[in-house]
Order: structure tokens, then sequence, then C-alpha cells
């Protein structure tokens, strides 16, 4: 199980930006609860920060713990750092324990749009240096939709993925109404349903199997 999760979390922890993001200036927070099987096992925040110098940071804090008959089974919990000045990543940090390992994902701009990655994960080094556009997994942007160069943030691994449009709808959250796209996300065997509001592009919700049924739900877009 702990493979099979550790492998899905590559996408789902950390998916969202190329080498230019579209940050929204008017949202600070978004807040999932994750379910699995209907119970409340965790959550997972996004956090935006204007700062000075036109520099943005957004922090992504997620944790989650599964328990089988009552005693614990795995848990995980991440906490990932991105800085953009002028709208262009900078730099991303992200540290995860891994139900007792530690991983680690640390990118950084040289200069002439090239990036120096140093990651790890299961005894893994992914140490490289490239100028390729790439998407970085924190999920928050859309922009996933549009470049499968994806940059596992939990490792700095590379890999690609599909990405297939699936449905609009409308959901609402704590008395608001939000025009949803919803998008499927493929890789090797992976199957995920991931949502955008229509109006800022911004993630609203989340779907897959694997050994349950995991969703996470929207409880603050602010």
């Amino acid at each position: 199980m702990k493979k099979k999760i550790t492998y899905l979390l590559f996408f789902l922890l950390f998916f969202n930006c190329n080498l230019y993001a579209q940050l929204i200036p008017n949202f600070h927070n978004i807040e999932f609860d994750i379910y699995r099987n209907g119970d409340l096992v965790g959550y997972h925040k996004v956090s935006f920060f204007e700062k000075d110098n036109n520099t943005k940071e957004i922090i992504s804090d997620l944790a989650f713990q599964v328990k089988i008959l009552g005693i614990e089974a795995y848990n995980y919990k991440s906490y990932a750092i991105e800085i953009y000045q002028n709208d262009k990543l900078i730099s991303f940090k992200s540290d995860t324990n891994d139900d007792g390992d530690n991983d680690h994902c640390y990118i950084k701009l040289l200069s002439n749009d090239y990036y120096d990655f140093d990651g790890s994960t299961e005894g893994k080094v992914y140490k490289y240096t490239s100028n390729k556009k790439f998407t970085l997994g924190t999920w928050w942007d859309a922009n996933i939709i549009k470049n499968t160069n994806i940059i596992g943030a939990q490792s700095c691994r590379q890999f690609n993925s599909q990405v297939t449009y699936l449905s609009d709808e409308n959901i609402t959250v704590n008395q608001k109404s939000y025009k949803v796209k919803n998008y499927n996300v493929l890789d090797n065997g992976l199957d995920v349903n991931v949502g955008y509001n229509e109006a800022e592009n911004l993630w609203v919700g989340m779907n897959f199997k694997l050994k349950g049924d995991w969703a996470y739900k929207l409880k603050t877009l602010n």
C-alpha cells in the first residue's frame, strides 16, 4: 500500500506551475478535507502570501492518517514552499515524511531559465539541471492541463501524464456557487479526477481510487 500511495502522491501533492504561473492575488487560502471511504483522514491547505519586490510565496501543507480497525496503518505529512518573482518560479522546497521515510525536492532558478533540481525518495536520488519547461505539482493552478512534463515535487522525479477534459458542473461551498471544469489525469495506471473553478482556474476538488475511495472536499476558498 505504501509504495502505491507514494507513487500517487508524486501527482497529488504537487502539480501546478510551469516556469511562469498566473498567480491570483484575490485569493489567499484553499483548504480541503481529505476523505477515504467516507471517513475524514486529513487535510490539504494552500496559502498565498504577497511579499516585497513583486514576490509571492505559496505554502502547501498536507497531512493524513489511515487507520485500519482503529490502528494506524499509514501516516503522511508534507510541507512545501514555492517562491515567485514577477510571476516566475525562482525556488521550491518540499520536505515529506512518508510513513517514516524522509523525502525532499529542492528546485532553484540558476540563469538563462536553467533550474537546478535536487531530490530523493525510496533510496533514489534525482539531481540534474534543465531548462525544459515543466509543471510542478502543487495542483492549485489549472496550468497542469497545459504541460505534460511533470516534476514530482516529493522527489524532483520527472514523468509525463495525459490530461483529458471530462465535464462541467456547479458546486456550492459556504453558500457560494462555483462553475467547475473537471479533468482526468492518467499516467502508468494512475487515474485521478480533478476540478478547477471556471472563473479563476483554481483547484476546487479531486477524487481517485487507491486501496479505497479518496475525495478532496473543498472547505475554504477565499
